[in-house]
């Protein structure tokens, strides 16, 4: 009848989101690999995967534009994207790329406050996007987006030390670099000092 016909067609979906997540996933995992990575000219074949599982989330987010789950691969899909475009030299891609992700992880942790993984998310955007724009030699413009990453990144640390511990040290560490840059050398090493306090806690 129309009821069962109904529920075959749910579990054919949902049978179908699957089946394709598992493929996206798959590709994002390839992509990621470090032994991909040190291959000669293999930063074409990452982009290419890169953009085929971002083709994927794009499709279903058409289909399915109320669909939040799947903003978050979407965004971690851009943030590997835009650091392949940076380690290529392609300065104005990785910064658009890591906007983008920026503008998806901001969304997402207004929408889920108290959830650290996706507060780091916002983070790992902040700081995607902070290194793009310092990579085309604009110290100013990038330095704020490393204080807001530390900061929300403070926030995961003091939650879950041993998980993004080595991450707020990192972005402390990318605020000293951008004060340093900018003629502010007490500041970079006040900013220097707490990024090896946190490796040391």
């Amino acid at each position: 009848d129309a009821n069962e016909a109904r529920a075959q067609a749910r579990t054919e979906a949902a049978s179908s989101w699957k089946d394709a997540t598992a493929a996206a996933e798959q590709l994002l995992t390839r992509a990621s690999d470090e032994r991909l990575a040190r291959l000669p000219k293999s930063d074409a074949v990452r982009r290419m995967l890169l953009q085929d599982a971002l083709g994927f989330y794009d499709k279903w987010l058409a289909e399915r534009p109320t669909d939040h789950h799947l903003q978050e691969p979407r965004c971690r899909t851009l943030l590997l994207l835009s650091r392949v475009h940076w380690q290529i030299g392609q300065l104005p891609d990785a910064q658009r790329r890591a906007d983008e992700a920026r503008s998806i992880a901001a969304t997402l942790h207004t929408a889920n406050p108290e959830d650290v993984e996706m507060r780091a998310l916002l983070a790992d955007a902040l700081r995607k996007l902070g290194v793009a724009i310092a990579s085309a030699g604009r110290p100013v413009d990038a330095l704020p987006l490393f204080v807001d990453a530390s900061q929300h990144l403070d926030a995961c640390f003091h939650i879950a030390p041993t998980r993004h511990g080595l991450s707020y040290s990192s972005a402390l560490r990318e605020v000293a670099m951008m004060q340093q840059a900018l003629q502010r050398p007490d500041e970079s090493l006040a900013s220097f000092g707490a990024s090896l306090r946190v490796l040391e806690t």
